[in-house]
């Protein structure tokens, strides 16, 4: 059985936390290094929407097609 989202994303939460806190890093050096991670992840997330919104556009356009046949 697959571990549910939310328990995937607690843990995610919780190993960043512990990663950033083990670093004992000042936060003015973290803070660019998380917005760095934060931008990379956003262009992902543009990317992933773009691609879902074409494939469901050409599902559209094909059953539309379909019935009009």
């Amino acid at each position: 059985m697959e571990k549910p989202i939310s328990l995937q994303l607690d843990d995610l939460r919780n190993t960043l936390v512990e990663i950033i806190n083990s670093s004992k890093l000042p936060p003015c050096l973290i803070k660019p290094i998380v917005k760095e991670i934060y931008d990379q992840i956003n262009i992902l997330y543009v990317q992933e929407i773009e691609k879902d919104r074409k494939t469901y556009d050409d599902l559209l356009n094909k059953q539309n097609q379909e019935i009009a046949s």
